[in-house]
C-alpha cells in the first residue's frame, strides 16, 4: 500500500523500491494517486484504487488502465456504460464483513459471481475485505476470525484460481504470524509495517508475545532538522505562544524550522522531545506553524556552538531513539497519522 504519499514516505520512490523487490500490485486510495504513479512508472505496473468511483473517475481508471476495487452496484453500472463491449477490463471486488465502511454485502456474492461470469468485458481478478481489529487475528475467537469466516462465504462463490483473495492488513499479518493455530493462507495488503512500524497485538498470550517481540521491523523514516537560531532565556521567562512553558533557570532555547504545517503536531507541545548530539532534550512552549523550540540547556554548549546542529524528531541518534509510535501516544493518535501528516514541503532525502 502506497496511498497517502506512501504513508508520508514518498509514493514514487517507495513504489520503485517495492516493485524492484517483487511487489505485484501497488495500492492507493484515490484515482488521482493512481494517475500520478502511472505517469511516472509506466504502463506495466498494476495499480489498485480503493476509493468509490464517480462517473469522472470511472472514465479515468479506464483511460489510465488502473484496477478499481469496486464496492457497489452503481460503480459497476458506471464502468459498464463507459467500457467498450469487447474490453477485458480488470477489477477487484470489496465485501463488507464487519467494517461497515465500503463493500458489497456478503449476501451479494453469488449474484456478483453470476454477473461477472456473464459479462465478459470485465476481468475479475480479485475479491477482498477489510478487517476492523486486525490486532486480534491470532485469536481464533476474535473479531478478525469472525470476519474471515464471513469472507469465506465470499471466496466460495469466487473459487476460480485466477481470482485472488486478499484480506490481511499489516496488523492482521503480524498477528497471524504469532499464532499457534494453523490458519488458511490469505493475500495481504501490507501497509504500515512496510514502513517499519510494528502493530501491537490485542490481548496476546505469552507465546504470541514472544513471537511478536522477535519480529524485527526497522523504521524507514527519520525526521531530521537543524537548529537555525538560539535564544538566551532568563529564569522565569515564558516562551512561544501564550507562554505555556516558563524557564526555571537561565536557559538556552534552540529554534527548529519545523512546525505543525510540516506535520509536527501542535499536540506535541511541552510533551515531546528531540535528539541533539545523542542526547534527549525537551520540546518547550507551543509548537508553531513553522517553528518548534527545544530546551538545549542540558547540552552544556554555548549558544553559538548550536547553530546548524542536526536535530532528530523521529529516528535515532547515538543510543537514543524516538519512534513514530512514541509521538502517536503523546499526541493521542496512531503512527499512521504521525507519518502521513509529514507535509510535502518537507524535503525527502533517500539513502
Amino acid at each position: 500500500m502506497v496511498k497517502a504519499d506512501a504513508y508520508g514516505h514518498g509514493a514514487i520512490v517507495v513504489s520503485q523500491a517495492v516493485l524492484a523487490e517483487g511487489a505485484e500490485y501497488l495500492g492507493v486510495a484515490t484515482v488521482e494517486e493512481g494517475i500520478e504513479l502511472r505517469e511516472v512508472l509506466g504502463e506495466q505496473v498494476r495499480i489498485l484504487t480503493f476509493a468509490p468511483l464517480s462517473l469522472e473517475s470511472a472514465q479515468a481508471v479506464i483511460e489510465r488502465d488502473l484496477t478499481p476495487v469496486i464496492s457497489s452496484w452503481p460503480e459497476i453500472e458506471l464502468l459498464e456504460k463507459s467500457l467498450h463491449p469487447k474490453a477485458q477490463f480488470p477489477v477487484h471486488l470489496k465485501f463488507n464483513t464487519g467494517m461497515f465502511r465500503l463493500g458489497f454485502s456478503v449476501g451479494d456474492a453469488d449474484k456478483l459471481s453470476k454477473y461477472f461470469a456473464n459479462h465478459a468485458q470485465f476481468d475479475l481478478q480479485g475479491v477482498c475485505t477489510h478487517l476492523t481489529d486486525g490486532e486480534d487475528a491470532h485469536n481464533p475467537l476474535g473479531q478478525s476470525a469472525h470476519q474471515l469466516k464471513n469472507f469465506s462465504n465470499v471466496t466460495r462463490a469466487f473459487h476460480s484460481e485466477k481470482v485472488f483473495h486478499h484480506a490481511l492488513n499489516s496488523s492482521a499479518l503480524i498477528a497471524r504470524a504469532t499464532s499457534e493455530a494453523r490458519l488458511a493462507p490469505l493475500g495481504a495488503r501490507t501497509g504500515i509495517s512496510l514502513y517499519g512500524v510494528k502493530p501491537r497485538l490485542l490481548e496476546p498470550g505469552p507465546a504470541e508475545l514472544d513471537k511478536w517481540q522477535a519480529i524485527d521491523l526497522k523504521p524507514a523514516l527519520s525526521l531530521e532538522t537543524k537548529i537555525v537560531l538560539t535564544q538566551p532565556v532568563e529564569s522565569g521567562q515564558g516562551v512561544s505562544y501564550n507562554r505555556r512553558w516558563t524557564s526555571e533557570k537561565n536557559s538556552v532555547v534552540a529554534v527548529l524550522p519545523v512546525g505543525y504545517a510540516d506535520g509536527f503536531h501542535r499536540r506535541l507541545s511541552n510533551v515531546s522531545r528531540a535528539l541533539v548530539r545523542g542526547k534527549s532534550v525537551p520540546v518547550v512552549g507551543m509548537v508553531c506553524m513553522d517553528y518548534t523550540l527545544i530546551d538545549a540547556t542540558a547540552l552544556g554548549l554555548e549558544s553559538k556552538d548550536l547553530y546548524g546542529e542536526s536535530v532528530i524528531l523521529i529516528g535515532s541518534q547515538g543510543s537514543e531513539e524516538i519512534l513514530a509510535s512514541e509521538l502517536a501516544e503523546l499526541s493521542g493518535t496512531n503512527p499512521y497519522e504521525i507519518l502521513t501528516s509529514i507535509s510535502r514541503r518537507v524535503p525527502r532525502v533517500y539513502e
